[in-house]
Order: structure tokens, then sequence, then C-alpha cells
């Protein structure tokens, strides 16, 4: 009888990477967020990952919710990244990130953006809500492959006089 059954954990990054900067202005992004990752390029220094999912706020159920969950990560531009570390956004929240202007684009005073602008809302929800987005957040990021089946190895045999 064997011990132990062995299959091979195959793992991939399962969040979209969104461009939050492609987005027209006036659009936006129903985001759950979740966490975020350290990264370090040698082109832009140490920088941190967004990750959660993005969803239709316009469901009509919290299993339609559920089911419109898509794991997503985007790189925070200074504007929300500076929202991040302030404490405006904080992770396990529901925000709607709106796209205000866009790099290069012209004020009223004549003066060009440097960046992208957001306009970040909060959207609070009850705690039967959050637990559906933190159970479909879960459901959407724990699909790692398993590879297929090996034999089970076999006990070794007894040594006689053991």
């Amino acid at each position: 009888m064997a011990l132990f059954e062995e299959k091979e954990v195959l793992s991939e990054n399962q969040h979209e990477q969104y461009d939050i900067s492609a987005l027209e202005i006036g659009e936006s992004l129903s985001f759950y967020f979740d966490n975020t990752r350290d990264a370090t390029s040698e082109e832009y220094g140490d920088f941190i990952i967004c990750q959660g999912i993005k969803v239709d706020t316009g469901a009509a159920s919290l299993d339609a919710l559920a089911a419109s969950a898509e794991p997503i990560s985007f790189i925070p531009n200074v504007l929300l990244r500076n929202k991040i570390d302030d404490g405006s956004m904080i992770m396990g929240e529901l925000y709607r990130i709106e796209k205000a202007w866009d790099k290069g684009q012209k004020f009223k005073d004549g003066k060009k953006a440097k960046g992208w602008g957001y306009k970040v809302f909060h959207l609070a929800a009850d705690p039967k809500t959050k637990t559906v987005l933190v159970n479909a957040y879960k459901a959407c990021t724990s699909k790692v492959g398993i590879s297929e089946e090996k034999p089970m190895q076999e006990e070794a045999p007894a040594k006689p006089g053991v």
C-alpha cells in the first residue's frame, strides 16, 4: 500500500497584467484591492504591483458579482502609489478607479500633465459582499495546475529480521 501519491505542482501568475493607463478619460476600473508585491527593475528601480480582482459592480446579484471576478495586477503611478502609502487606499476594500486625465494633456492654465491622473472612489460594501469578494479572489487565484498523475510509490518491502 502506498503512503503518498505524487503530483507535480505547476504554478503560474494568475493575475492578468492590466494597463490602467489605457483607460479612456472617464472610464473606470472596479477593483477589489487584495495585496501589493514589491518589485525592482534596472529601468524603473523599486516599485509595487497591486493585485486583486476586477469586478462588475453593476452585477444584479452577489453570485453575478463573484462570477464577474477576474484576477488582475497593475503598477500604480505616483498618484495612486501616494494614495496607498498615505492610507487612502487600503487592502481588503473595493474601489472604483476613474481616469481623469492623460499624460501630456494640457490643463486650463496651459501646464501639461506629467503623468496620468485618476480619481479614486471607495465603494463601501456590507460584510456579506466583502466576504463574496474575498472568496471570489481566493477562487480566482487558487487555480494552480497539477500535473498528470504519476504512479504511487510502493512501500519498501520489509527487511527480513527487522
